[in-house]
């Protein structure tokens, strides 16, 4: 009898998978917030680019622009899973 994927555990580390991405989301916006808050967005967003491209991440240039603000004016970013 052949064995079958048991979609539990393929579920389980789908969301294990993400739960470790997004802990890693989170420690780099915190991590560039913590060294860039305050500043210009024109120097957030590079730092932002940076790190996420060390990472392989892409993002759009609305959503880099749109995280540098955030971190320009001292907000904290929550990354949330959905």
């Amino acid at each position: 009898m052949a064995q079958g994927f048991d979609p539990r555990k393929i579920e389980k580390l789908i969301k294990d998978e993400t739960a470790k991405a997004a802990k890693d989301a989170q420690a780099t916006l915190n991590s560039v917030s913590a060294t860039h808050g305050g500043k210009p967005v024109a120097q957030v967003t590079p730092a932002l680019r940076s790190r996420f491209r060390a990472k392989g991440w892409k993002f759009t240039e609305a959503e880099l622009k749109s995280h540098a603000e955030a971190i320009s004016q001292g907000q904290n970013i929550k990354v949330r899973v959905k």
